[in-house]
């Protein structure tokens, strides 16, 4: 008699525990916003203020580190906030709502610079009185970029970790957070085939200056207001139709327990599985993104010989494929959910991309054919692909698997800590895994700007030598294959399993805290 009621109330559980496919759309839209937050810096920003601006790459840089390390440290804050938030709309989705029309005012002003600040003699003087020997205008620029950025990240986080929280927390089945996290990486990649065009935008011939001459500073412009309006569809959506579940176990009441920002902070960290998977993340994205901008230098330098025209479209055609790939990725991944362990599904999308960073060293290369996909357009505009997408295409899988299995053992850990503490904290954990990978971001976009400058690489020259490309090449393939091969041997290590998961679940359930309640709120 007991079996049969422990049985009916897993099953119902269970079935309490799927997520209506509404909601998964709903849920994963706000990852859109993420995804472009991160990836815009380094893939249209840097290459505009450096390339077309001809700022500094290591004063780029600084000037995108530290923005990068104070958002990382804010997400904890943020985290503990929502933690402990009570409030008849929820702790979650007010912050969202705040975050997220701040964001989209904040990020149009990346683009959107003032013109001319490398002229002026006023501004040459200041600097020589102040004894700066830099040229004036790469340190207003890189200024610019900097408390824009500061200003933007801080809005992001406001959205961003209230809004990871509740993706981990509606459903507490082991392969239907799988799913949840694979919409929200579907949307990373969805928003990935803008990401891919975004600088391609701004070189468009269609943006002139008054004398006719083609204007990127103009087409930059036009990016940042299309990300504006982006960005208000992708963060209100899941603010207004994402309902927060609610467990026994979470801060609803002013006469439930708190927890004090330092000691959650210290129980986050001393989770092994916890810092076994923000390891491999950290290893395998970072080993990645460090690397992954010089992409489009090596396709405009090394394949096209500074023809920036043609290779920013190569390079859109190869960000599309990437997306199609990861879009691949994600699907493979949600089907196999309930069959296939999460860590052999990681471990199978690492190593596509360990082989991806390897075809690099001899894909890009300016001797293999290029493809007029679309034939010749009106307007004389040609659509070219070259054989370098497939080897770009292929890092990708491994990032999709990062983010989907991550986010869905992370949801698990919640479960192992709830057994410990009694509480609920997906926040803390979701703003501390943000905040290890910001931190890392930070660190990768820091190098970008030095491994340009220590190749010899220059702006201002048209071309660039054989030997600094030959060492992009080099740093490019090193950095990608030794990240995912690290990544993967950390993967391996992680303590969750299914099995170790259904006991925790029934531990819970004999505890009386897993039974939810779906809130209206």
């Amino acid at each position: 008699m007991n079996q049969n009621s422990s049985e009916s109330s897993e099953s119902s559980e269970r079935a309490e525990s799927r997520v209506s496919l509404g909601t998964k759309i709903a849920a994963g839209t706000g990852e859109a916003a993420i995804n472009i937050g991160i990836n815009l810096p380094k893939n249209f920003a840097f290459p505009i203020y450096n390339i077309v601006l001809g700022v500094s790459p290591t004063l780029l840089g600084i000037a995108l580190f530290i923005p990068r390390l104070w958002d990382a440290l804010i997400d904890p804050v943020m985290g503990n906030i929502s933690d402990n938030t009570r409030s008849r709309w929820g702790r979650r989705r007010p912050y969202m709502l705040i975050g997220g029309l701040l964001s989209a005012c904040c990020i149009g002003l990346l683009c959107i610079f003032p013109r001319h600040l490398k002229q002026g003699y006023w501004i040459e003087t200041v600097w020589s009185i102040l004894g700066i020997s830099a040229p004036a205008g790469d340190w207003l620029y890189a200024g610019w970029l900097m408390l824009m950025s500061v200003l933007f990240y801080t809005a992001l986080t406001v959205f961003a970790v209230p809004y990871g929280a509740l993706t981990m927390e509606l459903t507490r089945d082991y392969a239907e957070r799988t799913r949840v996290m694979s919409f929200r990486t579907l949307f990373t990649y969805l928003s990935g085939f803008l990401m891919a065009w975004l600088y391609a935008i701004a070189e468009w011939d269609i943006f002139r200056d008054d004398s006719g001459q083609k204007d990127v500073i103009k087409g930059s412009q036009a990016v940042g207001v299309l990300l504006v309006g982006f960005f208000l569809v992708v963060t209100l959506i899941p603010s207004f139709l994402v309902r927060e579940p609610t467990f026994r176990g979470l801060v609803t009441n002013k006469s439930e327990p708190t927890t004090r920002f330092w000691s959650g902070l210290r129980q986050t960290l001393s989770e092994p599985a916890f810092l076994l998977i923000v390891g491999a993340y950290t290893v395998g994205f970072l080993g990645v993104i460090m690397v992954i901008g010089l992409g489009l230098y090596l396709t405009i330098y090394r394949v096209y010989n500074g023809d920036r025209g043609t290779g920013s479209v190569v390079q859109g055609w190869s960000q599309t494929l990437a997306v199609v790939m990861g879009i691949v990725t994600v699907v493979v991944m949600n089907r196999l959910s309930g069959r296939v362990e999460k860590k052999a599904l990681l471990v199978g999308a690492l190593g596509c991309s360990f082989v991806g960073g390897l075809l690099s060293w001899v894909l890009y290369c300016p001797d293999l054919p290029t493809w007029n996909l679309l034939g010749w357009m009106p307007g004389d505009f040609r659509w070219p692909f070259h054989p370098l997408a497939f080897s770009h295409a292929l890092i990708w899988p491994g990032l999709a698997g990062l983010l989907v299995m991550s986010n869905s053992m992370i949801a698990d850990v919640c479960d192992l800590d709830e057994l410990k503490t009694g509480l609920r904290r997906e926040g803390m954990y979701w703003a501390v895994f943000n905040w290890i990978q910001k931190s890392a971001i930070s660190i990768a976009l820091l190098f970008s700007g030095i491994v340009l400058d220590l190749s010899g690489f220059e702006a201002s020259r048209p071309t660039q030598s054989p030997e600094v490309i030959d060492r992009l090449r080099l740093t490019y393939m090193a950095m990608v294959c030794g990240g995912v091969g690290l990544a993967a041997f950390l993967v391996a290590m992680i303590p969750i399993t299914r099995s170790r998961m259904d006991k925790v679940q029934h531990q819970l359930r004999e505890c009386g805290t897993l039974r939810s309640v779906r809130s209206d709120s």
